[in-house]
């Protein structure tokens, strides 16, 4: 995201410049800080409606205060007697739960757009430049709105890859040090996992569950640290193409398994994939 908000600054500085548009500077800024607040947030397009009205508020009153009052100004006590009530009513609206959010971009955007203790300027010019902020937080606010982000997608994508690091890791040799690799890994992935899902509403939004991608990266671990765990290892091999099969043999190993330990991780494993659905197997051929 920190890429995408200096690529938008620069493609919006380099249109303002082969434009010679006057105002492009403060377009330019608005896109430059309102990618950068956007880009931060987990769900942007949750938030860009009302970024974009209290821009909107903000730059209005703004425009309204350079026509209206900033003419008549005479010295710094009568600036700061003007801008006081703005303050407050700001504040206030900081304070609000309700209107928190559009408050602070509209006290950020009026202190931009207003040119507080700068000389009066001309109506053309006061418009120009209020134009030139909307239309950049329209710009990067419209595109969040147009191209959501998608967090049933990046849960999808996590989960694959955890998916890919248990069929290296059971394919691999058996060592501690692998399973130490991949506890560190699966860690950083659980962690992307349960953000995403958070995001997306909790488990429901994937078909399957996704967890039993962590439950079987954690079975194969264990097999992994234990003596008797190769034959384990090597039903699991074909995990992704039959996830049913695998975990019937799964099961049957641990039947015969004398360790209850053993036992007991042949088991995890057979329920992981059980409960993985789609996610652990091919699409439409996992277990429901």
């Amino acid at each position: 995201m920190g890429a995408v908000a200096g690529g938008a600054s620069f493609l919006a500085g380099a249109a303002g410049l082969a434009t010679g548009w006057p105002a492009a500077e403060l377009a330019a800024l608005g896109v430059c800080i309102f990618s950068m607040v956007l880009g931060s947030m987990p769900l942007p397009q949750k938030v860009a409606p009302l970024m974009f009205l209290g821009v909107v508020s903000g730059v209005a009153l703004a425009t309204g205060y350079r026509l209206l009052v900033q003419p008549y100004l005479d010295g710094t006590a009568m600036l700061i007697l003007t801008m006081a009530p703005i303050f407050l009513i700001g504040g206030l609206g900081r304070a609000s739960t309700r209107t928190a959010l559009p408050a602070l971009d509209a006290n950020m955007c009026f202190l931009l757009a207003s040119q507080a203790g700068m000389p009066a300027a001309g109506a053309s010019e006061i418009l120009a430049g209020s134009a030139a902020l909307i239309l950049g937080a329209a710009l990067v606010a419209g595109t969040c709105i147009a191209l959501p982000r998608r967090p049933e997608g990046q849960a999808a994508r996590v989960a694959a890859v955890l998916r890919d690091d248990l069929r290296r890791l059971i394919a691999g040799p058996a060592t501690e040090a692998a399973a130490a690799r991949h506890a560190a890994r699966s860690t950083r992935g659980i962690l992307r996992l349960m953000l995403h899902l958070g995001r997306a509403g909790g488990m429901a939004a994937l078909p399957g569950r996704p967890l039993a991608v962590l439950v079987l990266a954690r079975a194969v671990a264990m097999l992994a640290a234990h003596p008797e765990g190769r034959p384990g290892l090597a039903a699991l091999a074909g995990f992704a193409q039959d996830p049913a099969g695998t975990a019937r043999a799964l099961e049957a190993l641990s039947a015969a398994a004398a360790d209850p330990d053993l036992g007991r991780s042949l088991l995890l494993a057979a329920a992981a994939l059980k409960a993985g659905g789609r996610i652990l197997g091919p699409v439409g051929k996992g277990v429901a």
